[in-house]
C-alpha cells in the first residue's frame, strides 16, 4: 500500500512539474511590454512577410503554448504561430530570454528556412533550425 501511494505521489508530482513547464500563447506574451519590446527591435529594419506583420499587428496566427527549453544550460522560452488558413510549413520560431529580454526568430515558408532574426548565435541557430524540423 505504502509502495502505491509512493508512486501515485510521484505520477502526480510529475504531471504537474510537466504543465507548469508549458507557457502561454505567443500572443499572449506579446501583451507585456519586455516581449513586445525586444520583438520589434529583433525585427526592426528586416523584411517581413505580410503575415508575420498582421500576427505582431492583430495576432491572427496559428499558435500553441510556449515550451520552456534549456540551450547550453541556460533557460529560454520558445514559442511558435504559422500563418493562418496556410499552416503547412509556413512558420515563424521565437526564441526569448526569460521574461522576454531579447528575442531570436527563424522564418520558415513552404517547409525551408527564409531568414532569420535577431542575429542569432550558432547555437541558438542550430536550436532554432531543429525547432522547424518537429
Amino acid at each position: 500500500m505504502k509502495r502505491l501511494l509512493a508512486v501515485a505521489g510521484l505520477l502526480t508530482l510529475v504531471m504537474t512539474a510537466s504543465s507548469a513547464a508549458d507557457l502561454p500563447y505567443l500572443f499572449d506574451v506579446m501583451k507585456k511590454p519586455a516581449y513586445k519590446h525586444s520583438v520589434d527591435a529583433m525585427l526592426s529594419g528586416q523584411p517581413v512577410d505580410p503575415w508575420v506583420k498582421g500576427f505582431f499587428k492583430n495576432y491572427d496566427g496559428v499558435a500553441g503554448p510556449g515550451t520552456a527549453v534549456t540551450l547550453g544550460h541556460a533557460p529560454y522560452e520558445l514559442y511558435n504561430v504559422c500563418e493562418a488558413h496556410n499552416c503547412g510549413g509556413n512558420f515563424l520560431y521565437v526564441l526569448f530570454t526569460p521574461s522576454g529580454g531579447q528575442a531570436w526568430a527563424v522564418f520558415t515558408k513552404d517547409d525551408h528556412i527564409v531568414r532569420y532574426y535577431g542575429h542569432p548565435d550558432a547555437a541558438k541557430q542550430k536550436f532554432l533550425d531543429d525547432a522547424t524540423r518537429q
